[in-house]
């Protein structure tokens, strides 16, 4: 796949809102190697607070901003509920995350296919294994996602995994 202007969709949850760390110390759970967690129906409702508070890994501010700085577009591609939007958009804004459309609890493939989205970044393996045939796929690691191609463990690994997969 040759892209001059690469169409990037990105993930939030954990991909690059560490939402986990809040998750846990709310819960108390501490077990992620089975993912999604099994939480009670309407959780982030009740605790929406985990959206707002979570903290961005480190660097994906910065390289979100070169990419786009660069002439990539990008798409904000999350399973948060519509509710979430406002929290979302400022979250995103309160920490330097470049501006970008954002899809909020659409299905990912639909969302990929009807924007000719060509690389996501994501970090959910039922997700990744959904659009793996419709995109390049970046995967920010975590314990749940282990074995899967074209995973990374620091934002700075973001820029040569793209240039990586580029013409393939």
């Amino acid at each position: 796949m040759q892209y001059e202007k690469p169409i990037l969709g990105c993930d939030l949850c954990n991909t690059i809102a560490d939402i986990n760390t809040r998750l846990f110390a709310i819960t108390g759970m501490r077990d992620i190697a089975n993912y999604p967690l099994p939480l009670p129906h309407g959780f982030f409702a009740t605790n929406s607070d985990i959206f707002w508070a979570a903290k961005p890994f480190r660097g994906a501010p910065e390289i979100l901003r070169h990419l786009v700085n660069q002439g990539a577009e990008i798409h904000y591609i999350t399973a948060r509920p519509e509710w979430a939007r406002e929290i979302t958009t400022k979250w995103l804004s309160r920490h330097g995350f470049p501006g970008g459309e954002i899809h909020m609890a659409q299905p990912k493939k639909d969302v990929i296919k009807r924007y000719n989205i060509e690389l996501m970044i994501e970090d959910h393996p039922g997700e990744i294994l959904a659009i793996k045939d419709l995109c390049h796929v970046l995967v920010r690691a975590q314990p749940y996602n282990v074995g899967h191609p074209n995973r990374f463990t620091h934002w700075g690994q973001v820029v040569n995994l793209i240039h990586r997969n580029r013409g393939k």
